[in-house]
This record gives structure tokens, C-alpha cells and sequence, in this order.
């Protein structure tokens, strides 16, 4: 199934389309924000940082063919703000905390474990 298609079924509620479009973003996240940030810590919290605010923004996406682009643009903003010391907060546009309840039937994503700093 192509990326346009499970990004559309994922706005559309289906779990199983949501956790087969999260789990290449989320290496490909890896990728990216291991390029940049090179302790595994920090590395981690970005990447959840991240994957948070794709989950949160998912369905206000309106073009679901520019799914990648727009996860670059994420990605990179949140890298920048981590870079400049700052961590989004739910009020700044970011999903949720560990505090929120999670919603029955949700998908819980498991970020990968990165070694070295790199992905």
C-alpha cells in the first residue's frame, strides 16, 4: 500500500493503516534527527517528540501525497527547537504528555533503541 493511501485510512481512524505508516516514519525520524543530535538521550526524546506532534497533526494533514515532506518539516522544526533549548509543549502544537490518558484501542509506538547516537 502506497504512503498516500495509509496516511489517508490512518486520518480515517484505521489503527492497523496508522501503525503501518508510524513504523517506517518513526526510523526514518530516527535517521534524520541522528544526523543531527549525537547523544542517544536526547536523540530518544526528540524522536518521540516528534513522532507526538505526526500523531497529533496527522488529521489536520489536508494533502496526504506530501505525508513526507510535511514529516521533514516537522522533524526539522522540533530539531531546531530542541537545538535552540526548547521542548514543545501540547499548548505549542505537540500531542500529548505522559500524563494524557491513552484512548482504548490506541496505537502505542515503540520507539527503536539508538545506538551510539546514530540511526
Amino acid at each position: 500500500m502506497d504512503t498516500p493511501q495509509l496516511v489517508a485510512q490512518a486520518q480515517a481512524g484505521d489503527e492497523p493503516a496508522r501503525t503501518e505508516l508510524l513504523r517506517p516514519t518513526g526510523q526514518l525520524v530516527c535517521a534524520r534527527v541522528g544526523q543531527v543530535v549525537h547523544s542517544t538521550p536526547h536523540v530518544e526524546d526528540v524522536v518521540q517528540d516528534v513522532l507526538l506532534a505526526v500523531l497529533a497533526g496527522l488529521p489536520h494533514l489536508t494533502e496526504p501525497a506530501a505525508f513526507l515532506a510535511w514529516l521533514r518539516r516537522v522533524t526539522d522544526n522540533i530539531l531546531a527547537d530542541h537545538i535552540a533549548g526548547r521542548r514543545r509543549s501540547p499548548s505549542d502544537g505537540a500531542a500529548a504528555t505522559l500524563d494524557t490518558p491513552v484512548q482504548p484501542g490506541a496505537t502505542i509506538l515503540l520507539i527503536p533503541k539508538v545506538e551510539g547516537g546514530r540511526a
